[in-house]
């Protein structure tokens, strides 16, 4: 059954000594399947007009993050692993590492912490919390 909800979306991301912070509230769809959560919304572009349709596929041990409009994106996270995934903007089409320093994952709220790693250097640290908000949360 889906279920509709709210969210709080808060992103923090450190590069280079310079630290950018994103905060948004959204509606999401939220379905369950077994032991999979399947969480989708729209999230705004950060540096420009629209939004991505977004999707978090959430497990006790990993997410998987997919955005689908002026940013495509498809990235896996797994508590202390590099993950190889796929980026691409207007301006970029490239493979893209992740180390995931912290996961958690629970009914009230979502928490991911992790390096990017782009031909083999760190280009930043992310650190992304997303409250869910409704009845019983999920």
């Amino acid at each position: 059954m889906i279920k509709d909800i709210g969210i709080t979306f808060k992103m923090k991301i450190s590069q280079n000594g310079d630290t950018e912070e994103i905060n948004f509230d959204a509606n999401a769809k939220l379905l369950k399947k077994r032991d999979t959560y399947y969480l989708k919304f729209k999230e705004p572009v950060i540096d420009g007009p629209g939004y991505n349709d977004t999707l978090f596929i959430m497990t006790q041990d990993s997410i998987t993050i997919e955005r689908q409009g002026q940013v495509k994106m498809s990235q896996d996270y797994k508590i202390n692993q590099h993950c190889i995934g796929t980026y691409k903007n207007n301006y970029i089409e490239t493979p893209i590492t992740t180390y995931t320093n912290a996961y958690l994952f629970n009914k009230r709220r979502l928490y991911l912490n992790y390096n990017m790693i782009i031909n083999k250097e760190n280009v930043g640290q992310y650190e992304m919390e997303v409250n869910f908000k409704g009845d019983d949360q999920i």
